[in-house]
């Protein structure tokens, strides 16, 4: 009787154990998978038109971060750009790149303008855990940077 009470006892927080377990292992991965979505966004470097960009844009360079643990592309998912209004100093929608500029590599924009924020989130295949960052980017390059890429 008292070995079956101890058993009884043991095996709920055993299973609790490997609830954990496993519930941590998940994030981990998504956390993982998050840094690696910022790093390929970052390695992309700022574009002035990311939803149209002709290499797919920031989706594209984040979603191969699922191939980490063979996860569905689609796990990984920009879910806004926005940019900054100098106007009204806050986020917007509209980006401040004219449709007719996209395809230009030299943009007469003020760095101010160049911001972008880019929310990633990143969801385990099977739905049980999901992280989300904001990123921000820009085109800081100096003055000199840029005058060299034009000539």
């Amino acid at each position: 009787m008292l070995l079956a009470l101890v058993v009884s006892s043991v095996l709920p927080a055993m299973w609790s154990a490997i609830r954990v377990s496993s519930f941590s292992d998940t994030e981990a991965k998504v956390e993982a998978v998050l840094g690696s979505a910022i790093d390929r966004v970052t390695n992309y470097g700022w574009h002035p038109c990311p939803e149209t960009d002709s290499a797919g844009g920031y989706q594209s360079k984040a979603r191969n971060a699922a191939a980490m643990f063979e996860w569905p592309r689609e796990t990984v998912e920009v879910v806004s750009i926005r940019y900054w209004d100098t106007t009204t100093k806050t986020w917007s929608t509209a980006n401040p790149v004219p449709t007719g500029d996209c395809g230009r590599t030299t943009i007469s924009l003020t760095k101010e303008r160049t911001l972008q924020e880019i929310t990633l989130q990143v969801t385990a295949p099977d739905g049980s855990q999901t992280s989300q960052i904001e990123l921000v980017m820009g085109d800081l390059r100096t003055d000199e940077e840029r005058d060299a890429t034009q000539g």
